[in-house]
């Protein structure tokens, strides 16, 4: 149990000191992990962000290859807006393409999901303009 207990702290540790940003949500789309680069792109710290709606506050908008990124299978190359906050100009937003990974339970069921991202809104703008 004490090793199991371990290495789980070093996958916190290291989903919230990873370079990639990477967030979770339970099965109602809530956030329930964010690690520093979203927070840092997004300019929404973690305390902040935990319990929000991802769909709601955060005003996610899935831009290609499903309805809603909060299914129940894992995929690739989704392309997420979110709102950008305290930052000028107000109402910006970051484009991301990620890959999603579900969390399951012992009877299988999806009890969240969790996205690494990569941060491709300098591309966007340049592709805008």
């Amino acid at each position: 149990m004490d090793r199991l207990s371990s290495v789980a702290m070093e996958m916190v540790r290291l989903i919230e000191t990873a370079t990639a940003p990477i967030f979770g949500v339970d099965p109602s789309g809530l956030i329930n992990g964010w690690n520093e680069k979203i927070a840092d792109l997004t300019g929404l710290h973690a305390s902040e962000a935990i319990g929000k709606s991802l769909m709601g506050n955060i005003k996610l908008s899935a831009l290609t290859n499903q309805s809603s990124p909060l299914h129940s299978e894992e995929d690739k190359n989704v392309e997420l807006k979110l709102r950008r906050f305290g930052k000028d100009p107000p109402e910006s937003v970051i484009y991301l393409v990620t890959n999603t990974c579900t969390s399951r339970d012992h009877k299988n069921d999806v009890v969240g999901v969790c996205f690494v991202a990569q941060d491709v809104t300098p591309e966007k703008a340049v592709m805008d303009s």
